[in-house]
């Protein structure tokens, strides 16, 4: 298992980033409950992920695959799955963070994360692994740590966007 980081990477002081309520102590602890998701993801670290993800089996998430999945045990099996498919060649970038905490709740949507796995192996035409893609998660704050109880990852987007293709 990956240790819980205690501080977030330099990347993060290039990053955009705009916060709308908290404390400072507040952001600093979403940001960096963010930045532990992130690594368990790069490195489909199931352990590291049951410390951040709340264990309640309603909490769902969409995953950049179109499939939706429901708690943690779900998380642990896809894990499975692809951790013998993908190659992490280095680790992901945040994108542009937009953070709104509320009363012990907290939104995360970024865009733009970058991530760098390659498949291993032979390729498969169910598998996916997008380049870039749109995230929004939710935290509560349980116990005195900030949980994810809901994400959804999308692939983003590359082109124009039809209302600004002047057709």
């Amino acid at each position: 298992m990956l240790e819980k980081p205690t501080a977030l990477p330099d990347v993060y002081s290039k990053a955009k980033m705009s916060f709308d309520g908290g404390s400072k102590a507040e952001r600093d602890e979403i940001l960096l409950a963010y930045h532990a998701y992130m690594l368990a993801n790069d490195y489909l670290d199931f352990d590291l992920l049951a410390t951040l993800w709340d264990d309640n089996p309603e909490n769902v998430f969409f995953n950049t695959n179109q499939h939706t999945y429901e708690g943690l045990s779900d998380w642990e099996n896809i894990w499975i799955y692809y951790r013998p498919k993908f190659k992490l060649e280095m680790p992901y970038y945040p994108g542009r963070l937009r953070v709104v905490i509320r009363d012990g709740m907290a939104m995360i949507a970024s865009d733009g994360v970058k991530r760098f796995k390659s498949w291993v192996g032979q390729s498969n035409a169910n598998w996916h692994n997008p380049p870039a893609y749109r995230s929004t998660m939710v935290m509560l704050k349980t116990g005195g740590a900030w949980k994810t109880v809901h994400a959804h990852f999308s692939e983003q987007g590359d082109g124009v966007r039809p209302d600004k293709s002047g057709l």
